[in-house]
């Protein structure tokens, strides 16, 4: 018991991460894509 409980925590604590990534569609590379690329502005007269 004292080695499965936090063994069974941690894996239902990824298991629910995984899950909830793959619903909402978050992505590694579309995050890293979106940090790399800088964001356009247009500048602004006074």
């Amino acid at each position: 018991s004292l080695f499965f409980t936090p063994f069974a925590l941690v894996t239902a604590a990824v298991f629910y991460y995984d899950i909830r990534i793959r619903h909402e569609g978050y992505d590694l590379q579309m995050m890293a894509d979106r940090f790399a690329a800088p964001a356009a502005t247009t500048p602004t007269s006074p």
